[in-house]
């Protein structure tokens, strides 16, 4: 589920990022420092959308969505059945 919905927006922010650097490349003076960079986006994005996001997936488990809807449990509200009970919710 996580590499689902997180995949695509981690991969083309690697992307965009990497060519970017690539551009770098077309400099005499720091082409091997441009593809060092461009590489090094590049397997550090498969690093964490093949490993660190599924992992994290699994020891979090819904509380790796915490801000969005997926992550809020639904709350259940118990009506009181007795006055005590009652009395009790209102304090």
């Amino acid at each position: 589920m996580a590499i689902c919905h997180t995949g695509p927006s981690v991969a083309a922010a690697a992307v965009v990022l990497a060519s970017s650097f690539a551009i770098l490349m077309l400099s005499p003076y720091v082409s091997q420092v441009g593809f060092a960079v461009a590489a090094g986006v590049l397997m550090s994005m498969w690093l964490s959308s093949w490993l660190y996001v599924p992992a994290l997936s699994a020891v979090l488990g819904r509380r790796m969505w915490w801000p969005s809807r997926a992550g809020r449990q639904p709350s259940v509200t118990a009506l009181p059945t007795t006055a005590a009970d009652a009395e009790l919710a209102r304090q």
